[in-house]
């Protein structure tokens, strides 16, 4: 039961992290458009 528990924790810290640096990702795209779209105008 806890090889198992443990296996579990792993795999919802694995996604989690791939959710953060995704959503991190999209935060630095949305930042960068502004900062460019700041420039053209």
């Amino acid at each position: 039961m806890g090889h198992d528990n443990y296996h579990t924790l792993a795999m919802v810290s694995r996604h989690e992290a791939r959710f953060l640096a995704m959503r991190n990702k999209g935060i630095n795209e949305e930042q960068k458009n502004k900062f460019a779209f700041g420039r053209i105008t």
